[in-house]
């Protein structure tokens, strides 16, 4: 799930989107910057996030699927 996380630096707030999920038993994080105001579009970032933080950990998974499934159908 992608959340908004609010940080301060500097006395000076900022966005960001952040995606935190487990691979191999460690914690992985994704982040993306949003500025210093939460855009009113907030809802379609978020989604466009999670489908390119899922192109890049699935994709190349369905592509070795989809590889291996049509030679083992010839």
């Amino acid at each position: 799930m992608v959340s908004v996380q609010k940080k301060i630096i500097n006395g000076r707030t900022y966005y960001y989107l952040d995606y935190s999920y487990r691979e191999s038993g460690k914690v992985k994080k994704n982040v993306k910057y949003l500025g210093d105001k939460i855009p009113s579009n907030i809802e379609k970032l978020k989604e466009e996030f999670f489908i390119e933080i899922c192109e890049k950990r699935w994709y190349p998974y369905f592509d070795k699927i989809k590889k291996c499934y049509t030679a083992d159908s010839r």
